[in-house]
């Protein structure tokens, strides 16, 4: 049964806010019921309908573009286009791509102000054309800044294996209490920026500053390796080491090159002689020489290479950072010319150790403000000062000093995985099993 047209209309008007004057429309063709106002309308003037209004929109938007256009053609001078880019303007512009693309152009790369200005204005007022070649080259040879030479490596690039590892379980971190993803891709990519940048400072020629990123870089992960090789997460452990116990080597103009650090892997059942054959290689550039307690050895000539040969033959004399190490050296070396019996003086040592330890600490203020992480202030630095003071005999015959590395390292780890093993526990019973064997020394 058909209904009221007037039922239709109320509803559709008040549940869907339809324009009355439909209805109205509708009642004036003779409408009365709900099966008249479906009659009026077949498939056939229902397509006739959605063609008229397409094109009627088509028409519409045809005249505005045909007015902005005409308009635009005579509402501008040549001389309009050529004015200078507005420097808001343009930084809008580029903050805008930057929001959007993630990507910052480098100042070389940035076309000319007077050319983005006319590229700017006829893309706004829709009128492109096509530019002279001719205007172009004198545009970026006039304002365009000078490309300095930029030094790359190829394909440098992280690879990683097919199936990521930074999916896998988190792990226990350096830091005791928290855990991270074992291969950290952020701590990779920041390696790879921190290189990248180092790698375009180098003052050198393209091809010397490519070997200098080489060998850091193959020190750094030789290192990180090792560390990672001890249960470290991976991430932290190249983080550790190409911010901090590296970084000497990344400054730029530091061209010399040292010893790469070397660790024998991680086995519950090996021995000291399996350790040493795992451990790394030496470089057939670089020979590895045997350690001692105050320096190195050269096995060609049997003389003693201190600190202080080092830091002449890896540091340069002409950075700031450098020259301050080279010093701090060659005090640290006069120290240890007090050590034989024939030669000590006890006002010589404690005025050497007092100029060791200023040096020292000059070192630590100039690495915060260069934002390194190098020559932090211990108590073994006061211990060596208030020992040096009130030495009245030779220390070699008296100073005994065992590196605590190994215990640290132990308490470390085992405080990382829980358990009763706390690092005190762990550091007092390392130092009664030494206690046990050797006799503690007693001052003068």
């Amino acid at each position: 049964m058909a209904g009221s047209i007037d039922r239709l209309e109320a509803f559709m008007v008040s549940e869907h806010k339809l324009d009355p004057s439909v209805f109205q429309k509708v009642k004036d063709l003779g409408a009365q019921s709900v099966s008249d106002f479906f009659g009026l309308y077949t498939e056939c003037d229902y397509e006739e309908g959605v063609k008229e209004l397409l094109l009627a929109a088509l028409a519409e938007s045809s005249s505005v573009v045909c007015d902005l256009m005409s308009a635009s053609s005579t509402a501008f001078a040549e001389e309009d286009l050529e004015a200078p880019f507005p420097t808001e303007l343009r930084q809008k512009q580029e903050d805008a791509f930057l929001a959007k693309y993630s990507l910052k152009f480098p100042p070389e790369f940035r076309p000319s102000s007077s050319l983005l200005a006319r590229h700017y204005r006829e893309f706004r007022r829709m009128k492109k054309e096509v530019d002279d070649l001719q205007k172009v080259r004198s545009a970026a040879e006039s304002s365009a800044m000078p490309v300095t030479e930029v030094k790359q490596l190829g394909d440098f690039r992280v690879i990683l294996k097919a199936e990521p590892p930074a999916q896998r379980s988190a792990i226990p971190s350096l830091h005791p209490g928290t855990k991270v993803n074992e291969f950290a891709v952020s701590d990779v990519l920041t390696y790879r920026t921190f290189a990248a940048e180092r790698l375009r400072r180098h003052p050198g020629s393209v091809n010397q500053a490519i070997q200098w990123f080489l060998d850091r870089d193959h020190q750094t992960r030789v290192a990180a390796g090792a560390l990672y090789a001890e249960d470290y997460p991976f991430g932290e452990a190249l983080r550790q080491f190409f911010l901090h116990k590296t970084a000497v080597l990344w400054q730029v103009g530091n061209v010399g090159l040292i010893d790469e650090p070397t660790r024998p892997k991680r086995s519950s059942t090996a021995t000291v002689e399996s350790r040493q054959d795992d451990a790394e290689l030496p470089n057939p550039t670089r020979p590895r020489v045997p350690r001692t307690s105050s320096g190195q050895t050269d096995s060609s000539t049997g003389k003693t290479i201190t600190s202080n040969d080092v830091s002449q033959a890896v540091l340069v004399p002409e950075e700031p950072f450098d020259n301050m190490l080279m010093k701090a050296a060659s005090s640290f070396a006069r120290c240890y010319d007090q050590l034989s019996k024939d030669s000590f003086q006890p006002a010589t040592l404690a005025q050497e150790a007092f100029e060791f330890a200023s040096r020292y600490v000059d070192l630590n203020k100039e690495a915060e403000r260069l934002g390194m992480k190098l020559c932090k202030i211990k108590p073994k630095l006061r211990m060596f000062l208030e020992l040096s003071y009130c030495c009245t005999c030779s220390p070699s015959a008296n100073w005994c000093y065992r590196d605590e590395d190994f215990a640290g390292k132990v308490a470390m780890a085992a405080f990382r995985r829980g358990g009763a093993n706390t690092v005190r526990a762990l550091a007092e019973s390392y130092f009664l099993r030494w206690k046990s064997m050797y006799a503690v020394p007693e001052l003068c």
